[in-house]
């Protein structure tokens, strides 16, 4: 047998081994380098399976804590001082009182759509998919436990509002996947405006069905907030134990006479700065963390503890997350994926297609969505130009394959928000794969039909 095919079938058989532990809840220190030894015993001739755990496993593991500590040491902070302030249970009370003043009737529904909303205004300022749990933890724990919630359907709202339209499908998004193929293609952020709206409307359309879904089941089987809740409340409750703060009800008198608008701004803050001054994430996060200091400093007790706390989390989060994406890096440096990434030139079907196709498969196997998108660019983007599509069809359709197959369960950034939130797979993945995987992979679809039919 060809040592190409070898290498793939190790390649999918690590890909397995490595969802199957996860979502078992084994350790992902452990699953990550166990299932790279797996891929690179089936490349043995190749590349020696020593060299390479420690060359592309333990490189890629370093290069991503490298170029994205900041990032998730800033936001981790964020969001642990809009916790400690009080911020998020001030937000939470607001939200929560003002559902019962209008009369909702199905406030499960419409606490999901508040989490939704809030997260995409926050991806839509550049704050990371990867990272916006951070923020949104503190603010989802008191609402969804007050109003006696099913805490894994807080990740419905998550991955509905930062993982379906505003990283590929809205135009101007600052997202990182909306910006790799300008250097590819000569676009810009808003290339294909049409075709990326009316996308994101269908996919708003299918997300929300799939809620009330998903909602109407936690009915029938009388769920309330545990315990799917259990571990984010011992999380909380460990934070102050001498005051568990935590265990208070969120009506509390003191949070209710805080001002909204002052809980907001420290969001308000971080949001101008990406968006209006155009500065760097890490300085607008910085920024938001000293408007929430100055807004909120005697509401902390403790500030070296609350930093503290916020630096362990995001150690936490960004170590397991590394141990996935040095897998990635295993994967890509073995020949078995070499042999995938020429097969997708060979794709049967209009070009367009094969694009779609393309980016979805690399995506999966990387398990990251950027990471897809820059090698089917890398690799395939002169040859769909040299065809005709035309540069800004490309770009929109590129951007929104590589949001798919990528949210498999190693997915680095479902692996991000199952830590966070203290669920596991078998809790709350399905939620996350209806929402990112299946209907944007059926939009992906849709959209092709759209080009195909000269719409665009």
């Amino acid at each position: 047998m060809d040592a190409g095919v070898i290498s793939l079938i190790g390649i999918i058989i690590g890909l397995v081994g490595l969802m199957y532990l996860a979502f078992k809840g084994t350790s992902l220190l452990i699953v990550g380098p166990l299932m790279s030894l797996v891929t690179l015993l089936f490349a043995w001739g190749s590349i020696d399976p020593v060299e390479g755990l420690l060359g592309p496993y333990s490189t890629s593991f370093a290069n991503f804590a490298k170029n994205n500590f900041l990032l998730f040491l800033l936001s981790s902070i964020f969001g642990k001082m809009t916790g400690d302030s009080g911020a998020g249970r001030t937000i939470a009370v607001k939200m929560v009182n003002f559902l019962k003043k209008i009369g909702v009737k199905d406030k499960r529904f419409a606490t999901v759509m508040i989490i939704t909303i809030i997260t995409m205004i926050l991806t839509m300022g550049g704050i990371s998919s990867f990272v916006v749990i951070f923020t949104m933890v503190s603010i989802m724990k008191p609402m969804f436990e007050e109003l006696d919630i099913p805490w894994h359907l807080s990740l419905a709202g998550i991955a509905f509002g930062a993982q379906t339209i505003t990283a590929t499908m809205i135009p101007g998004s600052p997202a990182i996947q909306n910006l790799i193929p300008m250097q590819y293609l000569g676009t810009t952020p808003k290339a294909a405006p049409v075709l990326g709206i009316i996308s994101a409307i269908v996919t708003v359309v299918l997300c929300i069905v799939y809620v009330k879904y998903a909602i109407s089941k936690t009915v029938k089987k009388n769920e309330g907030f545990l315990p799917t809740g259990a571990g984010i409340k011992e999380y909380f409750s460990s934070l102050d134990k001498e005051k568990k703060q935590d265990e208070v009800a969120v009506t509390k008198d003191s949070i209710e006479s805080e001002s909204f608008l002052k809980a907001l701004t420290p969001s308000v803050v971080l949001l101008i700065c990406l968006n209006v001054f155009n500065l760097a994430p890490i300085v607008a996060l910085a920024l938001g963390n000293v408007a929430s200091y100055i807004l909120f400093k005697n509401k902390y007790e403790n500030v070296s503890k609350t930093l503290t706390g916020g630096a362990e989390n995001a150690v936490r989060s960004i170590i397991g997350v590394c141990a996935v994406v040095g897998f990635g890096g295993v994967v890509k440096e073995v020949s078995g994926y070499q042999l995938v990434v020429g097969a997708m030139g060979n794709l049967p079907g209009p070009p367009i297609i094969q694009l779609v196709v393309a980016a979805n498969i690399i995506a999966g196997i990387t398990g990251s969505a950027s990471g897809g998108l820059g090698i089917a660019l890398d690799t395939m983007a002169e040859r769909f130009l040299d065809m005709g599509i035309h540069p800004e069809i490309i770009h929109r359709m590129s951007a929104m394959s590589s949001y798919g197959l990528d949210s498999l369960p190693h997915n680095g950034s479902v692996i991000n928000m199952l830590n966070v939130s203290r669920l596991t797979h078998a809790q709350a993945y399905g939620h996350t794969f209806w929402l990112t995987v299946v209907i944007p992979v059926f939009v992906s679809v849709f959209s092709v039909i759209i080009v195909q039919m000269g719409i665009m």
